[in-house]
């Protein structure tokens, strides 16, 4: 497991610093470790007790789930994809400006290409092993 956010310390692997629309501890990324090496996102993090650590206001999701204060969204790549939010607990759902029903509408797993927008910062996943297959340009 992988956990990014802005609060330093041993906590979270990716620190990004001044940046206060990211949360202290906002997003996990959970790699399998038997082939093909799935990698899946999932809002919220763990803070320096091992507690999962969420702002008072995060909005809940029945009793077990819910969604962080700034949002972790996911676009997977492709012409006709849109931006989902993720939950802490690895469900997908529309983005919440549009967001009529609480049913899931996608999956988790991160694709090569795949975007993750944390509070307004925005990172594309690359798999390492479909890096390996693409063509590069050569002068």
């Amino acid at each position: 497991m992988f956990q990014i956010g802005r609060s330093p310390g041993e906590t979270n692997d990716i620190v990004m610093e001044d940046n206060l629309t990211v949360s202290r501890f906002a997003c996990r990324l959970l790699v399998s470790r038997d082939p093909p090496h799935t990698t899946k996102l999932y809002a919220g993090g763990f803070n320096d007790e091992h507690f999962l650590t969420l702002n008072q206001s995060f909005q809940r999701l029945g009793s077990w789930d819910g969604f962080t204060t700034n949002g972790v969204f996911i676009r997977h790549a492709g012409p006709a994809q849109e931006w989902k939010e993720v939950s802490v607990r690895g469900g997908v759902f529309p983005h919440r400006t549009i967001r009529t029903s609480m049913e899931p509408c996608g999956d988790n797993t991160l694709h090569d290409g795949s975007l993750i927008d944390l509070g307004g910062l925005t990172f594309i996943w690359r798999n390492p092993f479909a890096r390996l297959t693409t063509p590069v340009l050569i002068n």
